[in-house]
């Protein structure tokens, strides 16, 4: 036999070896497959309803906005198996939350212009979809372009119809590149508007028609703004439940809520100024806020903007008879008259639990008084907590009989616990006999002394 024969015969060898272990090769990936089929048949997880594996797939998101990443929920999900990548591509809710601006800081690269269309695809119709376009940590000195040169931002205004929530947070001059004057967005079911400035700060007061037109909003209730107003921002304001604003100014304060007379839930903080004063026009402002639940104000200039506003007026103005407040904390650090406080309280009909912390001490006057003679003044309530501070102004001394007599006639109408943080010093004979007798039939009492947390001197409690 010639060396020509025994090459050729050796090779034909290697080449059946060759094709042996393709068809092995092949007959492993059958037998994968019949693998995975024969779990997806005997998988307790896999008989479980069809929509309760959607919200098993919808819990392993991350909770917070964050880039796309492979080791993370929905791209996790596709590698683990065929069947949950198909499971994975078929749930259009696992792609609606889009991060647009991490990826429009390279918009040049194809690759990040590729996977935001591809997201967009697998989002499909989704009527829910939230976008945010946050800088990441390295990023913060970039800019975005124009939006006509950044196809990345581009595609995701195409869907504009389908957000649900929309999420900015950049510099102050990106702000017109993206809302582009005279350029309306239709967004007819966004719920949720949230703009910051990414350094903080605040816009400067320009024409109302600075930014776009986002007043095709009809299902928008939600808000939270850094340093815009209703003066440069033009937002369905009046139809707005839920607000949430920094770096007010007293005045932009008051034009925000006479522009939302829906609010239900406000949160405002001022920006500090030297110095300010209300023009008479804002002084005299007519504020209705009849579905208002819950309103926090915070700033530095908070005391200066109370006093120079009537206080029974601005707290009127702000709780207008809400007799949905069940739980209700009020806090001043500026004098308060008697009479004052008294009228602002009858607007809190039905408030269960008071808690006072003033500077002006309201158990030494009329209001202990107020609350035994007069069964309309806060008809439901329950508990009592009253702090008042040791920085206090020069006052007439607290008389223990009347704030028994007070307790005597709040419990015959259901009060439960009444709690007295005071200056005053209890003596022996300041313990009203009335206060155990009270305590003997189950209300709370608890009367305490000398300063604030933690140098308080219980006297009494029950």
């Amino acid at each position: 036999m010639s060396l020509i024969e025994i090459n050729s015969r050796l090779a034909d060898t290697d080449d059946e070896i060759l094709g042996t272990l393709a068809h092995l090769e092949r007959l492993r990936a059958r037998r994968m497959n019949i693998i995975v089929e024969l779990n997806s048949a005997t998988s307790r997880f896999f008989r479980l309803p069809v929509e309760v594996i959607c919200q098993v797939f919808t819990e392993c998101l991350p909770k917070q906005n964050t880039l796309p990443r492979a080791h993370d929920a929905p791209l996790l999900l596709a590698q683990v198996s065929h069947v949950f990548r198909s499971i994975t591509l078929s749930l259009p809710a696992l792609w609606q939350r889009i991060i647009v601006a991490p990826c429009a800081l390279q918009y040049k690269d194809q690759h990040r212009a590729a996977l935001l269309d591809l997201w967009v695809a697998r989002a499909g119709n989704s009527p829910n979809i939230s976008v945010s376009m946050i800088p990441s940590p390295q990023s913060w000195q970039l800019t975005f372009f124009h939006r006509s040169l950044c196809p990345i931002f581009r595609s995701i205004r195409m869907i504009s119809e389908q957000w649900r929530e929309l999420e900015i947070v950049r510099r102050l001059e990106d702000f017109p590149c993206l809302l582009v004057n005279n350029d309306p967005w239709c967004v007819p079911r966004l719920v949720k508007l949230t703009m910051l400035l990414s350094h903080g700060g605040r816009r400067t007061n320009q024409p109302e028609s600075c930014l776009s037109n986002l007043m095709d909003a009809p299902s928008l209730r939600h808000v939270h703004l850094m340093g815009f107003t209703p003066s440069t921002l033009i937002l369905p304001w009046h139809q707005l439940t839920t607000v949430h604003m920094e770096n007010l100014l007293p005045t932009e304060l008051i034009h925000t809520l006479v522009q939302c007379p829906r609010l239900a839930d406000g949160t405002f903080s001022l920006w500090p100024t030297p110095s300010f004063e209300l023009a008479s026009s804002a002084r005299e402002t007519s504020i209705h806020l009849p579905y208002l639940a819950q309103f926090s104000l915070s700033g530095e200039l908070v005391t200066e903007l109370f006093n120079q506003l009537d206080f029974p007026v601005l707290a009127l103005t702000f709780l207008q008879r809400s007799y949905s407040l069940k739980d209700v904390a009020l806090e001043a650090h500026g004098a308060v008259v008697a009479g004052d406080f008294i009228s602002c309280v009858e607007a809190l009909g039905g408030v269960e639990h008071l808690q006072l912390d003033l500077h002006t001490g309201v158990m030494n006057g009329e209001f202990p008084r107020a609350l035994q003679g007069n069964a309309a003044l806060l008809p439901n309530l329950r508990r009592l907590t009253v702090k008042e501070r040791v920085d206090r102004y020069n006052e007439r001394p607290l008389n223990p009989a009347v704030v028994g007599d007070m307790l005597v006639a709040r419990y015959a109408m259901g009060m439960q616990a009444f709690c007295l943080v005071s200056t005053h010093v209890w003596r022996v004979g300041d313990i009203n006999p009335r206060f155990g007798e009270l305590a003997d039939k189950g209300m709370e009492i608890e009367l305490r002394s000398h300063g604030a947390e933690p140098f308080l001197v219980v006297y009494y409690k029950t």
